[in-house]
């Protein structure tokens, strides 16, 4: 006779009714990305995670059996190290050839130790995201997205009408554009975190119910409309790449195809309307300046040459020794063979000064750091992903949208938005995990039902 597993210890202390609330909070929390803080301790401040991702860390091992080392996290793990030791040989490298002890009049090992923070961060709570949800009960877990779209929507909402309502837990100083942003710095990474949350939302409704209700329809219209005003230029245009994608090239049946072709004219007046409107405008000023785009192109284009010309990587904060040459030389051949007139006015700025001389796009500054290391990193991270999406054959329409999300994280993340503090990327990742875990069998029907006391 076939029998449930007890339930673990684990299980236990996410289905406690006071640890539960903590966990709900922490995980609310990842919309918070414009804290104050930013200003004196630097951008990983942006977000509360820096201070309550190791406090949650700490509660979890004080009450667990032990550590978990869910996979994801342990890749990163290999890597961090791989990134510390890399970045410790290049300090030495720089102290022993012309003894070099600070740049840009901070201290060098300071300096890499702030930078190598956004990483260790990101394991931690990739730790307390697998934890939390692959130990939870189902119905706590539809609660917890349910909450993350339901009040980031909002937020927008409120935004619209009162535009300055949030503006004591944002950084006044660094607000660069009259959009909406929620509690998010720009747009860019507003529009993601709206994304990837309904899409989590509606993964997690079909996989319980194993079909959509109307509230799931009306959540999922006013968060697309809301991902139009947010006038996100780059993620409107991926997330349409990503749809049709899906549409013409994943493996479904014929019945799907059309069903998501009769659903996708619902959106089409208004997107339509938001395009021609205000994208299309805002793009026509972005082409005849050429600011942001050959910023970022060119930036891109470093990040490339530099897997040639520092296959190890550069390291944490002694990049800033070796990227500013790489970047001067790809400006200059850059302007000398294009036909259009760029503007380099944002990259000379990050020369003279100093700030924010980095690659802008999320998943290729890493690069600047590690080298090919993290390309290794990023194919082991991914295929593990796909092989637990694989095991989704039976939900077909969960898998089809977990494959929707992992192509726009890997397009967005390249093109569009930094990954620094973009805590939310990893959400999906928890749940797939999740939802692999029971389609290999992994749980019974005790966890799968169990709600919080």
């Amino acid at each position: 006779m076939n029998t449930a597993p007890p339930i673990t210890r684990e299980e236990l202390i996410c289905n406690d009714k006071v640890i539960s609330k903590i966990f709900l909070v922490y995980v609310l929390l990842v919309i918070v990305q414009d804290l104050f803080l930013q200003l004196p301790l630097g951008t990983i401040a942006r977000s509360p995670y820096i201070f309550i991702s190791p406090l949650v860390f700490v509660l979890i091992s004080f009450f667990s059996a032990k550590l978990y080392l869910f996979k994801p996290a342990k890749y990163y793990l290999v890597y961090y190290i791989y990134s510390i030791v890399i970045t410790a040989v290049i300090v030495l490298y720089f102290y022993m050839s012309a003894e070099i002890t600070s740049i840009w009049g901070e201290n060098l090992i300071v300096k890499c130790i702030k930078n190598s923070m956004y990483n260790l961060i990101i394991i931690i709570t990739l730790y307390n995201f697998f934890f939390i949800f692959r130990n939870s009960g189902l119905k706590f877990l539809e609660r917890i997205l349910k909450y993350l779209v339901v009040i980031q929507i909002a937020i927008g909402c409120i935004q619209i009408l009162v535009p300055n309502a949030f503006d004591i837990l944002k950084t006044p100083q660094l607000k660069v554009t009259a959009r909406l942003t929620l509690l998010s710095t720009e747009p860019s990474h507003t529009f993601p975190q709206l994304l990837l949350s309904l899409l989590c939302y509606i993964c997690i409704r079909y996989y319980i119910h194993n079909k959509f209700k109307a509230l799931d329809y009306l959540v999922l219209l006013t968060g697309f409309l809301l991902l139009l005003l947010i006038q996100s230029r780059g993620g409107v245009v991926i997330m349409f790449i990503c749809f049709l994608f899906i549409l013409f090239f994943s493996k479904q049946t014929l019945k799907n195809r059309l069903f998501m072709m009769s659903v996708s004219f619902i959106f089409i007046v208004p997107s339509y309307w938001v395009i021609m409107n205000i994208i299309v405008p805002q793009l026509s000023a972005d082409l005849e300046q050429f600011s942001s785009i050959s910023t970022r192109s060119i930036t891109i284009l470093t990040a490339l040459k530099s897997l040639l010309v520092y296959p190890f990587g550069q390291g944490y904060g002694t990049y800033l020794f070796t990227f500013p040459t790489l970047l001067d030389q790809t400006i200059n051949n850059v302007l000398g063979w294009s036909p259009i007139p760029l503007s380099t006015f944002e990259m000379d700025l990050m020369l003279d000064t100093g700030r924010s001389l980095t690659v802008k796009s999320g998943l290729l500054n890493e690069i600047l750091y590690t080298g090919w290391a993290i390309i290794v990193f990023y194919i082991f991270f991914f295929v593990n992903a796909y092989r637990n999406l694989r095991r989704l054959r039976h939900k077909r329409v969960v898998q089809n949208f977990f494959q929707y999300i992992l192509i726009f994280i890997i397009i967005n993340y390249l093109l569009v938005s930094s990954i620094e503090t973009a805590y939310i990327t990893f959400l999906p990742f928890a749940l797939l995990d999740r939802f692999s875990k029971e389609a290999s069998g992994s749980f019974g029907n005790t966890i799968k039902n169990l709600k919080v006391s």
